[in-house]
């Protein structure tokens, strides 16, 4: 089976300071298998990790393989990725239902999660995707844990980044054991420049299933070692050299499920990282971030004839979120540990969605209710209210042909780092804005579709506007803080087909 994937547009028109910037993206491949997936009334990308002919070093290696999926920001371990032209803290990651949250500026890479361990990948895009809460904007990445039930062996080596991962997987039908080993060394741009994108990172991962009468088990402990993490910046190596010299993490996740009737999640992730900057001949400054994320959620599902649906409540910690700082001068003399944060931050979710199949028309509603509490020691603490949805309509002209329309409110509430972060970062010093307002973002998707046995294509249009957009701005030659900016849109095109044959 071959498949193929173009993105001719993702042309950003966003009418405010460092938005208005153009952009038009092109992304042309060839891959073996790539399911499409329905949520809301968009066709969302399934991939499978084991029908990819390469080597990934990280999920986004193989998710750009999706349709409008593009990777930004440096490469290396901590490569970032957008959907539908945005990225950041506006899309959203999950890793076997728990949402991964970070305090990164560039957003969630979930780089210390090995490819080994990944099953699949879904990729949520189009106004439905606001059915997930803050942060699900652009689309909702969603990766499922393999579940080794025999011998599997993956030795690789790339010589152009000198990568090399050494992984094995083994179990049975109740438990699965995975262990990975991955490297590089730095690497060089087209033009020869050196890149600073070596790292060293050691993973594991353990599962169990198992029933008891009508209820079936499911837990899940993931641990991830990471270490010499380069971080390229355009004075490297002569002037900067920034090196994450520790990511550590450990998550934890228990699943619990009465037959069809509803299911329930409980997870507790660790996180530790350790970042070096290096200004040669001024200073160094080591910076440590630590956090613990834990909650869950609890689902049920329902049919009844052309009627289905879900609803269900979530609840997600981010305690003990703590950045701190160490200086040490060209001396060699160091200055004390200085709080740059210390926050936390409460999130307590409702949502329900729902389908109607007609005869020749679908309809799709989905609704969430969010209440977040944000606080921080020795700064006011704020709330957040937010009802979003999204309301979904697809057309069936007849057997190969339909259109489809989407349309939903999504937003984004200011990151903790955001609102109270005041210190050093690899950029330089960063003040953090106690008022920000929560990004609002409501979007339309207008698709048509047509599908023939195996084989098919769809064209969708786009657009999404946003109010209190939260960006840099500057204080100083130095000193950076985050404003709300009035206004700006993204507006894109996006073409997918899909065909297969058969050797006679």
């Amino acid at each position: 089976m071959c498949a193929w994937f173009i993105t001719p547009g993702l042309l950003q028109s966003l009418n405010a300071q460092t938005l208005a910037q153009q952009e038009v993206e092109v992304v042309s491949v060839i891959e073996a298998r790539n399911e499409v997936i329905r949520f809301g009334s968009n066709a969302s990308a399934r991939i499978y990790l084991a029908d990819e002919n390469l080597n990934p070093s990280g999920i986004v290696d193989f998710i750009d393989r999706s349709p409008s999926v593009v990777k930004n920001g440096q490469n290396g371990l901590f490569q970032m990725f957008s959907i539908r032209g945005v990225s950041g803290h506006r899309v959203q990651t999950r890793f076997s239902g728990v949402p991964i949250s970070t305090e990164r500026r560039a957003g969630t890479a979930a780089s210390f999660i090995d490819p080994w361990f990944i099953d699949y990948a879904d990729i949520v895009r189009g106004p439905a995707s606001s059915f997930f809460g803050s942060g699900a904007i652009g689309g909702v990445l969603m990766t499922e844990p393999k579940f080794f039930t025999g011998i599997e062996v993956d030795l690789g080596y790339e010589a152009d980044s000198t990568q090399r991962n050494q992984s094995l997987g083994i179990g049975s039908k109740h438990w699965s054991l995975g262990f990975s080993n991955r490297s590089a060394a730095d690497g060089e741009s087209p033009a020869g420049t050196l890149l600073h994108t070596g790292f060293q990172q050691y993973s594991a991962i353990l599962q169990n299933r198992w029933e008891h009468s009508n209820f079936q088990f499911a837990g899940l402990l993931l641990s991830s070692r990471g270490s010499d993490i380069g971080r390229s910046n355009i004075f490297y190596p002569q002037r900067r050299i920034t090196e994450v010299v520790e990511d550590d993490h450990d998550l934890l996740n228990l699943r619990v499920s009465y037959g069809d009737a509803w299911t329930a999640d409980l997870y507790v992730h660790e996180q530790s990282l350790k970042t070096n900057s290096i200004d040669i001949g001024i200073n160094q400054v080591n910076v440590e971030n630590d956090s613990l994320d834990w909650g869950g959620q609890w689902g049920s599902t329902w049919t009844n004839q052309s009627w289905s649906g879900e609803f269900g409540a979530e609840l997600a910690i981010q305690d003990g979120v703590e950045t701190s700082e160490y200086e040490i001068d060209s001396n060699g003399y160091g200055s004390e540990f200085q709080t740059n944060l210390d926050a936390a931050q409460k999130s307590y979710s409702l949502f329900a969605r729902t389908t109607f199949d007609m005869t020749r028309h679908s309809l799709q509603f989905g609704i969430r209710q969010d209440w977040l509490q944000q606080e921080a020691i020795l700064q006011r603490t704020k709330n957040i209210n937010k009802l979003t949805g999204y309301i979904g309509w697809q057309w069936f002209i007849n057997q190969s042909w339909s259109i489809s329309s989407e349309l939903a409110n999504a937003y984004r509430a200011p990151s903790l780092t955001e609102r109270y972060y005041s210190g050093s970062t690899a950029r330089g010093i960063s003040v953090g804005n106690v008022e920000l307002k929560a990004e609002t973002a409501p979007g339309f998707d207008l698709g048509l579709h047509w599908e023939q046995g195996s084989n098919s294509f769809s064209a969708h249009w786009f657009y999404q506007s946003y109010d209190n957009y939260i960006e840099r701005t500057v204080i100083d030659s130095d000193t950076r803080g985050f404003g709300n900016l009035q206004d700006g849109e993204v507006t894109g095109v996006e073409f997918e087909g899909s065909a297969s044959w058969r050797e006679q």
